[in-house]
């Protein structure tokens, strides 16, 4: 369960309300629980009860005010603070979330990005000079960094990862291919391309076995009947 008794599925599933609403921003002036799940391929009854944890949102014979609910989404995600995050690892992957936008637009600020890579220190990677891993425990100490992001090999994220709990940061996402425990001071979020991809593998190879199945059983059936 997460905060006050939420279920985590329902803090999940925030992000996806938001951007959804923040799609709508300008289009239109308000939508009903069933054009927003059509909108996000679920059940009115599903978007009503995870907002009922939230407060009291929309009106019956109404619906939702766009522009109203994007605003308090946005606040109970907190993309209406300022949100600091720093990235340790310099290489492709580190490149890519230092380069990507979205996080700007919806609040998040880079304020570091470090390595041990002499190669890499001192370029310029999301309008930020990337820094000696060396010196991450001291920034950290000088700066409101919120989010830790860790994007090593796997031998180095552990460490990086207690530098970043010794300096109160609030979470850390992980895209390093180890697990790193979250505690009850420090969430932690664990995203593992390769597991999604293997994920995503089986269900391709369980939909392939199971028409497989299905053009036999026709077979079966169409030769059963020729007898």
């Amino acid at each position: 369960m997460g905060k006050k008794g939420i279920p985590e599925i329902v803090i999940e599933r925030l992000p996806r309300y938001y951007r959804c609403f923040r799609a709508l921003r300008g289009k239109r002036e308000k939508i009903s629980s069933h054009e927003l799940a059509a909108e996000m391929h679920t059940s009115a009854s599903q978007i009503r009860l995870d907002l009922s944890h939230f407060g009291g949102f929309g009106l019956q014979g109404y619906g939702y005010n766009v522009e109203e609910l994007h605003t308090k989404l946005g606040q109970i995600l907190g993309v209406d603070q300022a949100q600091y995050y720093v990235i340790v690892g310099a290489g492709r992957l580190g490149r890519a979330i230092a380069n990507f936008p979205v996080f700007q637009e919806v609040g998040f600020s880079l304020a570091g990005i470090f390595d041990i890579d002499d190669s890499v220190i001192g370029q310029d990677i999301g309008g930020v000079r990337v820094s000696h891993a060396d010196g991450l425990a001291r920034f950290l100490g000088e700066h409101p960094v919120r989010i830790g992001i860790i994007t090593t090999p796997a031998e180095a994220a552990l460490g990086v990862a207690e530098i970043f709990r010794a300096a109160g940061v609030g979470g850390i996402l992980n895209f390093a291919p180890v697990d790193i425990a979250p505690t009850r001071q420090l969430p932690v979020t664990n995203i593992h391309l390769t597991d999604r991809l293997l994920s995503l593998s089986w269900r391709i190879m369980h939909r392939e076995q199971e028409q497989d199945v299905s053009r036999k059983d026709v077979c079966s059936l169409q030769n059963t009947t020729k007898e």
